[in-house]
C-alpha cells in the first residue's frame, strides 16, 4: 500500500498512552491504522508530509519505509499529455492525481491541485502516476562544518557551527518519538536534510509552542511527532558531541545535567560549579544551567561571552522559532553581542532576515 502520513488523530488531545490512531492519504481518501511497534522503530522514522510503502495486517501497520520518487525538482513546462521536470519529460493522462501537500503543526493535508510551472514536485509511480506538489530538499553547504570523528577542540566548535542560522529550535528536536533520549537526527552524521527542510518551510511566523495544543509544535501528551523537525538545546550539544566521538546510543539528555553526564559519564574534560569570573571558562567548554546548555566560543575583553546555543528567540514578528546561533553572554552592547550580530548578518543572512 502507498500513503502519505498525515499525522496523529485528534493530534494534541489525545496521550501516549493511549491507543494512538495514525491518518494517512491513501486512494484519494484519508485512512485510519494503528501502529504495532513495541520499541517504537516505526514512530522514530515516520515523518509528516512524506509518502510511505505501507504494510497492513489487520488494521494495524507492521512496517513502513519511504517511497522514493521516480522524478523530483521544478516543473518547468505543463502540456495537455506531459510536463517538464529537471529537463525530462513526464508522461500524464486522464488517471495521473495531482495532489498539494501542505505541512503545518497539527498534521498534514493534502488537497487536489493543478499543475503549473514553478511547483516543487515528487512524480510515484503506483498503479498510476501520482503526483505531489511539495517541497524538494536543496543542496546547503554551511560556512563552516567539521571533520566526523576528529576529537580536537577545535573541530568541536566547527562541527558546532555547521547548524547555525538554518535549524530552528523544537522543544524536543532531535529526541525521540517517546521523548526520553536521543533520536535519529541527534546521532546523524552531519546536518539533517528534515531540519534544513524545515528552516526552508517556515518563514518570521513560525512558533514553536502555540497556546492550542492542536496547532503546536510543542510535544504535549508524552509523545513527539515533530522530534525531527528542529532541535531544541541539549539535542543540539548532544549532536555536536556525537559527531566529533561518535556512540550508537548518543549523547542527549536534560539539559541541566548535561555538563556533569559528559563529565562522569563518559568522561569528557572536567566538571565544575566553581566558576568565579567569566575567565574561568575555556573555549569549547560546555555549560548548564538550570534549563539550558551551551558551548563556550571565548571570552572578550569585556568579560562578555560568545557562546553557540539552539534557544527559541523572538522573530522580527514576535515569535518564538530562533534556533542554533551564534550568541553572547553579558550586556547589549558588549564585545560578545556584537561579534556574534557581526558574524550572523555576515554568515547567515536568512535567519538574520527573521530574527535579531
Amino acid at each position: 500500500m502507498f500513503g502519505l502520513y498525515m499525522g496523529v488523530y485528534n493530534y494534541g488531545n489525545v496521550y501516549k498512552s493511549d491507543a494512538l490512531i495514525y491518518k494517512f492519504y491513501v486512494n484519494n481518501k484519508i485512512e485510519m491504522y494503528y501502529i504495532k511497534d513495541e520499541k517504537y522503530y516505526i514512530q522514530n522514522n515516520i515523518i509528516e508530509g512524506e509518502i510511505y510503502d505501507i504494510f497492513i495486517k489487520s488494521n494495524t501497520i507492521i512496517k513502513l519505509r519511504k517511497s522514493v520518487p521516480i522524478i523530483e525538482g521544478i516543473v518547468t513546462d505543463v502540456y495537455k499529455k506531459y510536463i517538464v521536470v529537471n529537463y525530462k519529460k513526464v508522461y500524464i493522462n486522464y488517471d495521473t492525481k495531482i495532489y498539494s501537500v501542505i505541512t503545518k503543526a497539527g498534521g498534514a493535508f493534502v488537497k487536489k491541485s493543478v499543475l503549473k510551472a514553478g511547483d516543487n514536485i515528487k512524480v510515484y509511480k503506483n498503479t498510476v502516476n501520482e503526483i505531489y506538489i511539495t517541497h524538494v530538499s536543496s543542496y546547503y553547504k554551511p560556512p563552516v562544518t567539521g571533520i566526523a570523528g576528529k576529537r580536537t577542540v577545535k573541530n568541536f566548535l566547527k562541527t558546532a557551527l555547521a547548524p547555525v542560522g538554518n535549524v530552528l529550535y523544537v522543544y524536543g528536536g532531535s529526541w525521540n518519538w517517546q521523548d526520553t533520549a536521543a533520536g535519529n537526527m541527534a546521532t546523524n552524521i552531519g546536518l539533517s536534510q528534515t531540519w534544513l527542510d524545515f528552516f526552508e518551510n517556515n518563514d518570521a511566523r513560525y512558533n514553536y509552542k502555540a497556546k492550542n495544543k492542536t496547532k503546536s509544535y510543542y510535544p504535549y501528551n508524552g509523545y513527539n511527532q515533530y522530534y525531527y523537525a528542529g532541535i531544541d538545546c541539549s539535542a543540539y550539544v548532544g549532536w555536536t558531541v556525537y559527531n566529533v566521538i561518535k556512540n550508537k546510543n548518543g549523547y542527549v539528555v536534560n539539559s541541566t545535567k548535561m555538563a556533569k553526564t559528559l563529565a562522569f559519564k563518559h568522561g569528557f574534560g572536567n566538571w565544575t560549579q566553581n566558576i568565579k569570573t567569566p575567565l574561568d571558562f575555556k573555549v569549547g567548554d560546555i555549560f548548564s544551567s538550570n534549563g539550558h546548555t551551551w558551548i563556550c566560543i571565548g571570552v572578550c575583553c569585556d568579560m562578555s561571552i560568545v557562546i553557540l546555543h539552539s534557544t527559541p528567540s523572538k522573530s522580527v514578528l514576535g515569535f518564538l522559532g530562533g534556533g542554533v546561533q551564534i550568541s553572547s553572554v553579558g550586556k547589549n552592547n558588549s564585545e560578545a553581542n556584537k561579534l556574534a550580530k557581526y558574524y550572523m548578518e555576515k554568515y547567515y543572512p536568512k535567519w538574520c532576515e527573521r530574527y535579531n
